[in-house]
């Protein structure tokens, strides 16, 4: 599903781009970038600053739950979301908008629970506990 994924958007953004409106709009293209750049570094802080207590020997079969993670369960994949909706504006094309809307479709109703799934079997009470004070998506929200 990734592969997919990133074909689209390595397909689906410059060929949009190309038959966009030739009048770009500078408001949503400044917004675009700091979309894309905000969700970018979203994703990979939120990894980066996870991999060290995934390398740490000692922390086998914890869950980690700090840095970004502990504002929501699936911060990562909200940093994708805003830097594809980034991407989206940049194009300048309104059809754009739907590569983002179907990313969102597909961590909501297909990567969330199957990962939901996996760290409960792995994790069990300490995802339990985990999910009960955490949100999903979206801080505050979701």
């Amino acid at each position: 599903m990734n592969s997919a994924a990133f074909g689209i958007y390595y397909l689906g953004f410059p060929i949009l781009m190309i038959i966009g409106n030739p009048k770009a709009n500078l408001t949503l293209l400044i917004i675009g970038w700091v979309l894309f750049l905000g969700g970018s570094i979203l994703n990979t802080v939120s990894e980066l600053l996870r991999k060290p207590f995934k390398d740490n020997p000692a922390n086998k079969g914890k869950l980690y739950t700090g840095g970004l993670f502990k504002h929501a369960i699936h911060i990562n994949y909200l940093g994708d979301c805003i830097w594809v909706l980034g991407l989206a504006l940049i194009s300048n094309n309104m059809y754009s908008l739907l590569i983002p809307l179907g990313l969102i479709f597909v961590f909501i109703f297909g990567y969330i629970p199957k990962s939901d799934d996996y760290l409960q079997n792995k994790y069990g009470e300490q995802f339990t506990a985990y999910k009960k004070k955490t949100k999903k998506l979206i801080p505050f929200i979701w």
